[in-house]
């Protein structure tokens, strides 16, 4: 069970593969239910058959999702037709020479303070052979912005020869470089392994920084787990907003809880912040990613959650105290054969 507010409703298989997510698509701001698309379409109108145009849903068992980077991106439908990509969406598309998978997705932050873009190129569509086909955007765009707190739509092509092309496939969302998600088209979802607890305790009395010198307060490891996504802090904030929150292949993202407990602060209490954290990587001291400060008075305590991009065969060692006075080492061992 996760410490961290991150993964709600995360019900979809996050594999490793290579796709990447929609292109900015139409659509109003009501977001469709249904728990299931359906292939039974009307028969084509005398003007769809007088262009050319076929258009048909495929029967799939949706919606289904997956999560990257702390996005949600749930797949609602999917509909193969000859339309161009610049007049799918449009009252009267027109038909081309190609035939499109047509994915429309709906794209949400599971923070409350993203500001990301969920990029086109970051999508792919996985064949049953292994292939990838690259998604292509709707009426040209690129991407989308993703909103906070909003279901933001996003529909992408991926061209293919007929229906029989989605069978056995994925859509994988990735980077280049960073761990993937897959989402598979059919079948039952898998257990999402992550985020991946990690076995770490320690506790003591440490000296932290005080108003006009050093203070002297408690503290004690309370979990730490292992995840893709860099996740929130205790604040439900960003743990890392500036990059991708996505791991690269060879790290994994480390979040640790931690309670601090003033005991003797000098000229107006206790600072406590993320100076007094330090997780020596390989021997390197490395501060958190994120930061935060609390004054405490004698006998107040709060919590903490810090986070570090560690690599998965790296010795970690949690330095706890001010840099220069009284400190206590807690030892870390990762899990080993990391999903």
């Amino acid at each position: 069970m996760s410490l961290f507010p991150v993964r709600a409703g995360r019900n979809i298989a996050l594999i490793v593969s290579l796709v990447l997510p929609v292109a900015c698509g139409g659509g109003g701001d009501d977001i469709e239910d249904s728990t299931a698309a359906t292939s039974t379409t009307a028969e084509p109108s005398e003007a769809a058959e007088s262009s050319g145009l076929t258009s048909a849903a495929v029967d799939l068992d949706l919606p289904r999702s997956a999560v990257y980077a702390n996005l949600e991106i749930t797949l609602r439908s999917v509909t193969v037709s000859n339309a161009t990509p610049g007049t799918f969406l449009d009252d009267e598309p027109q038909a081309g020479d190609t035939t499109y998978a047509y994915f429309e997705t709906t794209v949400e932050h599971e923070l409350t303070d993203p500001g990301d873009r969920l990029a086109v190129d970051t999508l792919a569509l996985e064949l049953v052979d292994g292939s990838l086909v690259d998604a292509e955007g709707v009426d040209f765009g690129s991407g989308v912005a993703i909103q906070p707190g909003v279901a933001n739509e996003l529909t992408v092509a991926f061209p293919v020869e007929d229906e029989g092309d989605l069978d056995g496939a994925s859509l994988v969302i990735a980077e280049v470089g960073r761990v993937p998600a897959r989402l598979a088209l059919v079948g039952p979802p898998a257990d999402d392994p992550y985020p991946v607890a990690v076995a770490v305790s320690g506790s003591g009395t440490v000296d932290f920084e005080g108003g006009c010198g050093n203070a002297v307060g408690t503290f004690e490891v309370t979990g730490a787990d292992l995840d893709l996504d860099a996740g929130a802090d205790h604040d439900d904030k960003a743990i890392e907003p500036n990059e991708s929150k996505r791991a690269k292949v060879d790290e994994r993202w480390l979040r640790m809880t931690a309670r601090v407990v003033a005991e003797e602060g000098t000229c107006g209490g206790t600072i406590a912040n993320g100076d007094a954290f330090r997780l020596i990587i390989d021997d390197l001291p490395t501060a958190p990613l994120n930061r935060s400060n609390e004054l405490l008075k004698n006998g107040a305590g709060t919590e903490f959650v810090w986070g570090w991009i560690v690599p998965v065969d790296a010795t970690l060692v949690l330095q706890v105290g001010l840099a220069g006075g009284v400190t206590v080492d807690v030892p870390i061992e990762l899990p080993a054969d990391l999903p």
